[in-house]
């Protein structure tokens, strides 16, 4: 039986003048669960997760997401996808209710169920009792899950995280790996980390990277 793939890269590249970020990329990424992508500083992680993400334009080769080719800001790629930045714009002054509902309207959710599925996904991360404190008061951890929370608004596909488990406490680390653990089983989360021992304990599958190029395959 063939491998049904969330992700697929060909010789993928991207070039900032002449560095080099992403080095002719191949890489196949299995439907569900967590895969990782590990490497150092300057590995290339974020550019792979704004290429897969259509963030960013490929200066080679090719990628599909979700059965999607990815192209520079399609529309039809956005909406099978949830994307966390590494650092995340948050908007302080707004509730988590509201940040989630806000993201809710930009995936496309309709009015009519708006409510139920931002008070669901908020739920799902743990943050169903602060709901209504606004995200200036959050803390480290409760920041990140909010994060998570605005990714998973659109119910996407595929949940393209950028280190989501890094400059936490390691009781926080704990509980944002088992909610990992739980997203991978309803959808396919692709993370990135410099810390082996977040990867081993979040991801089912792992590819390491250095200098913008894939050193071990899963």
């Amino acid at each position: 039986m063939e491998l049904e793939l969330a992700v697929t890269t060909q010789a993928l590249s991207k070039a900032f003048g002449r560095v080099v970020a992403v080095d002719g990329l191949d890489l196949q990424v299995p439907r569900g669960g967590v895969f990782g992508l590990l490497g150092p500083g300057g590995a290339g992680k974020s550019t792979i997760l704004r290429l897969l993400a259509g963030r960013l334009r490929a200066t080679g080769g090719s990628a599909t997401v979700a059965g999607v080719e990815v192209a520079f800001d399609r529309a039809d790629l956005r909406r099978r996808i949830g994307v966390l930045d590494q650092r995340p714009g948050l908007y302080d002054w707004m509730t988590g209710w509201e940040l989630l509902a806000f993201a809710a309207d930009l995936a496309g959710v309709g009015r009519a169920e708006l409510k139920a599925r931002v008070d669901q996904t908020l739920e799902r991360v743990g943050l169903g009792d602060v709901a209504g404190e606004r995200i200036g008061g959050y803390s480290g951890q409760m920041r990140r899950r909010v994060g998570i929370g605005q990714a998973l608004a659109g119910e996407p596909e595929v949940l393209l995280l950028d280190d989501p488990l890094g400059s936490l406490d390691p009781a926080a680390r704990d509980e944002l790996v088992t909610l990992l653990r739980e997203l991978g089983t309803q959808a396919t989360v692709v993370m990135t980390t410099d810390q082996p021992a977040d990867a081993k304990a979040a991801c089912d599958l792992v590819a390491v990277l250095e200098g913008g190029r894939l050193v071990t395959a899963p």
